[in-house]
């Protein structure tokens, strides 16, 4: 009897004796949900590997074997993250949360043994911590504390010393880069992300520094620290209750690594930084380092609260729990509600190093700047919190954020919490977008194709319990970007998501993101590339566990716009792209304002397209497309179609059918080849076959039109024509219709405007250089942003007439100008762009050929363009760019940056004087500004 039969007998015999509702079946190996679904896209699990990095003219010199095994299997991501949540089902202290997250930490689970002891170098002038508690002086300054108070401090401060020891033969070589941590983020010089389109220079400077990290061993090393204090923390806490009443500090002890202190049993101010600081209760402030060992010289810094209700407030970075080449430890004991405000790397952050801040309970606040309440970048950064009504906000990076050779993990254990990521209405690709809440982030370099990318890190978000709010300005709750892996595991009760962006399971270049919930009516609302959403060689998946009824919203929502709306709930777009929404039961709504439910941008090359997959395996469920599409009629029990790679099903069954098989060979952790400069990223394409499949017919022409443009193409033959006006392959009409039209024949132009109905990855919503869209609008100089049908009215109003071979030689001109700028050929690229704009018709080419040369501009006169600096030729391009396009601000901005960066001071400033005319505001023009005014070029 096939599971459909047997199911609808279940149900015959639910109706007829009210029994309970039947157990859903297992699938049949092999024919699971997920199964039937690809094989409806015409796809197999073997096609889904991924990144494809080469494929994509990507070359990066790094490795990350947990994130790479991921991307490999994506549909092993799921129960990876199931295994990984179960250890952490089981965890109630830091040392605990470490020890289950390390297998995707940067040293992976490879444990190798501790070399020998550094040499010293030098005779300290106090004594280390150790001998100065056991000196003549130690024991008088602590001869009024009670001896069991005394022995558990000196537990406390040899395991705080062993650490100390062994961290400095660790990391006797790291030498971080003479810059702010910060900087690997955010560029000072321009105000932006360096991550997501940037030269990649001062990356490489810290990871070079990296080469000497052993990671493994300082994950093992914090871990056994952290055992040892844990392991004291009873015992020093009874003791503490036989503290003597105190004005004051109760022990302050210098020693070579920093001071030893233990507060009163009053209220404190803690403003001296110190290498073990413990206070024993009280209504504390706390303004020093808090646990970091950034602020004293040692390479350890361990702050303990043990009880009250305390506030750690500080504008500096590096703090409550910061490792910045070493390890910092904060703990706070009790169950009193607390106060945290910081600056960057705090707050569980670990760079370079460790960073964990644990706050065992209480209802608590915390408010940081960037890469805190655990963030790792060539690090570990932990923030776990033992339960309470808690809330938290960052500007970005954050909440649990992996960045290049990093883990960073935000564990809750219970409570209603409220988190927010992100500041509402700022630039989602800028540094107060966000990123975090379980966010792993690369480097995707620019050139992109000339230029080292870099594998980012993993970020986790776990909670364990509680009915939660999560928001997220971009790139949140389960996200990935460029290398990357981002997870967001929440375990039970009724949850209420809000991610504007990228967000809720979804993935940007060749990354993975993973939203999993485990139970409880939950309500998602997004508004773009949210909810199981994938681009480019990425992986994006919402899985809710639960048979709760959940509710999916894709609208306007948080402090997004009605422009930035967009697709999400299983949606795909860019080569390979895989997203997945899979709802395992419950009653739940579906409701997409835009594209969804399945939804597939088709490729521009027919063998490159993208899957989405909506999987629902139970529960009356209730669907409303708001833009209806031919074939997509989601309903309770159907399935359904978006073109030929986008798949739903309602069904009735156990499970969803992801890969269950644990990953193998991710034993080793992040590496570095040490390469910076790609090898040549540009094999020729296959030649192509007009008798082929679709792929073939596109490469052939594709060739063609290549050989238009290098003026060596002749009359085309027939086959040609026959395909731009019968092929069954939109993508190989297109393809023939360029052909048509750059050989003088105006049918190929009608065959292009009438393929605009046609939406595909060439014909998308905003119109970039590579859009059919915006190549008529050059040819034409019809509106761009006209629909398809007030484009056929625009161009029959002037076909007749219309000097196709005068309105082509440009535009074939800019043509040539782009393929030389993808092969980083700046001589050809201009000389193609002086060629085309000096023709009759070349004022149609004039502003997009200065924003090719602009945009070169810009990266030979970057300071950071270590491949490609070059200011004098910057000026040059950066002169071009204003003489074509002179109302755009930007040009003159990186001419005047050129100007300034070959001594030419007095011409920068007239460049920056037109740039704050045509826009006083920009970003990048102030910060250059300013740093024109106070420091000579770098």
């Amino acid at each position: 009897m096939s599971w459909s039969r047997s199911w609808a007998s279940s149900l015959l015999i639910v109706a007829l004796v009210g029994c309970p509702k039947p157990t859903p079946p297992e699938p049949v190996p092999g024919e699971a949900a997920i199964d039937r679904a690809l094989l409806l896209a015409g796809r197999d699990r073997a096609s889904l590997e991924l990144p494809r990095a080469a494929e994509a003219g990507y070359f990066v010199p790094t490795s990350y074997p947990w994130v790479d095994g991921l991307l490999a299997r994506p549909l092993a991501l799921p129960p990876e993250a199931e295994r990984l949540g179960a250890k952490l089902d089981r965890v109630a202290r830091p040392s605990e949360l470490l020890g289950a997250v390390r297998v995707a930490g940067p040293g992976g689970t490879d444990h190798r043994t501790m070399p020998p002891p550094a040499p010293s170098e030098a005779t300290p002038t106090l004594p280390d911590p150790m001998t100065a508690l056991g000196s003549e002086r130690g024991r008088l300054l602590t001869a009024h504390l009670p001896p069991s108070f005394s022995l558990a401090l000196a537990d406390v401060v040899a395991a705080a010393q062993i650490h100390e020891h062994a961290q400095r033969t660790l990391l006797a070589d790291l030498e971080p880069p003479r810059r702010a941590a910060e900087e690997y983020f955010v560029d000072p010089f321009g105000g932006g992300l360096r991550f997501r389109s940037h030269p990649v220079g001062v990356q490489l400077e810290f990871l070079e520094a990296s080469r000497v990290l052993r990671q493994g061993l300082l994950t093992e090393l914090a871990i056994e620290t952290l055992v040892r204090i844990e392991d004291t923390l009873p015992e020093l806490r009874e003791a503490a209750a036989e503290l003597p009443p105190s004005s004051g500090y109760l022990l302050h002890l210098e020693t070579s690594l920093g001071p030893v202190i233990v507060g009163s049993t009053g209220p404190d101010q803690h403003t001296d930084d110190a290498w073990l600081l413990v206070d024993p209760g009280g209504d504390d402030r706390w303004g020093n380092n808090a646990g970091s060992n950034v602020g004293v010289p040692g390479a350890v810094g361990v702050a303990i609260d043990l009880g009250g209700r305390d506030r750690y407030s500080s504008g500096r970075d590096h703090v409550q729990g910061a490792g910045y080449g070493g390890l910092g430890i904060l703990i706070d004991l009790g169950e009193e509600p607390d106060d945290y405000l910081a600056g960057s790397q705090s707050q569980g952050a670990g760079f370079y190093g460790v960073g964990v801040l644990w706050d065992e309970g209480g209802d608590d606040a915390r408010q940081a700047a960037g890469h805190a309440q655990g963030a790792g970048t060539f690090g570990v950064g932990v923030l776990l919190d033992g339960g309470g009504n808690d809330r938290a906000a960052v500007q970005g990076r954050g909440q649990g954020f992996g960045s290049t050779g990093g883990l960073g993990v935000f564990a809750d254990l219970g409570g209603d919490d409220q988190l927010r990521l992100g500041v509402a209405g700022e630039d989602i690709n800028g540094p107060l977008g966000g990123a975090g809440q379980g966010c792993g982030m690369g480097t995707r370099s620019f050139p992109w194709v000339g230029d080292s990318s870099l594998h980012g890190g993993v970020g986790l978000l776990y909670d364990r319990a509680g009915d939660d709010g999560y928001y997220a300005r971009a790139d949140g709750q389960g996200a990935g970007w460029m290398l990357g892996v981002g997870m967001l595991l929440d375990r039970a009760g009724d949850d209420r998501y809000v991610a504007e962006h990228r967000g809720q399971g979804s993935a940007t270049h060749l990354a993975a993101g993973l939203l999993v919930d485990g139970g409880g009516a939950d309500t998602y609302e997004g508004t773009n590339t949210v909810q199981g959403a994938a681009v480019d060689r990425s992986v994006g998946i919402l899985w809710d566990r639960g048979d709760g009824g959940d509710t999916y919203g894709v609208h306007v929502t948080g402090g997004a716009l009605p422009r930035e709306l967009g697709g999400g709930q299983g949606w795909a777009r860019k080569a390979h792209a895989l997203a997945i929404l899979a709802d395992d039961g419950g009653d739940d709504r579906y409701r997409p304002q835009w594209d969804g439910l399945g939804f597939v941008v088709p490729p521009a090359r027919p063998d490159r397209g993208a899957t989405a997959l909506v999987i629902d395996l139970g529960g009356s469920d209730d669907y409303l497309l708001a833009v209806r599409r031919p074939g997509a009629n989601p309903a309770d029990g159907a399935t359904w179609l978006h073109g030929d790679l986008g798949v739903g099903q309602d069904t009735f069954e156990a499970r969803p059918g992801w890969d269950h098989e644990p990953l193998t060979g991710v034993a080793d952790g992040f590496s570095w080849s040490g390469g910076s400069v790609p090898r040549e990223p540009f094999p020729e394409p296959a030649p192509g076959d007009p008798e082929g499949d679709a792929t073939a017919r596109w490469l052939a022409a594709e060739a063609l039109y290549r050989a238009a443009l290098s003026g060596d193409s002749g009359e085309p033959p027939e086959w040609v024509r026959t395909a731009a006006l019968t092929d069954p392959s939109p993508p190989v009409r297109r393809a023939s219709a360029r052909v048509l039209a750059a050989s003088g024949d105006v049918e190929g132009v009608d065959v292009l405007v009438d393929s605009l109905v046609y939406q595909s990855e060439d014909n998308w919503d905003r119109p970039g250089f590579d859009t059919v869209r915006l190549w008529l609008h050059l040819l034409t100089d019809l509106d761009v942003a006209g629909d398809a049908e007030q484009w056929r009215g625009q161009w029959r109003a002037i076909r007749d007439g219309f000097d196709l071979k005068a309105r082509m030689a440009p535009l074939l001109g800019f043509e040539r100008a782009q393929r030389a700028s993808a092969r980083r050929d700046t001589a050809t690229l201009v000389a193609a762009c002086e060629e085309a704009v000096a023709l009759p018709e070349g004022r149609a080419v004039q502003r997009p050929c200065a924003t090719l040369v602009g945009l070169w501009a810009w990266v030979l006169s970057h300071p950071e363009s270590h491949a490609f600096h070059d200011p004098e030729r910057a000026v040059e391009l950066g002169q071009l760019a204003v003489r074509w396009a002179p109302d755009q601000s930007e040009h003159f901005v990186h001419l005047a940056r050129a100007f300034w960066l070959t001594g030419q001071r007095e011409l920068a400033e007239r460049a920056l004087e037109k740039a704050v005319v045509l826009d006083p505001d920009g970003e990048e023009l102030v910060k250059l500004k300013r740093r024109m005014e106070e420091e000579q070029p770098p």
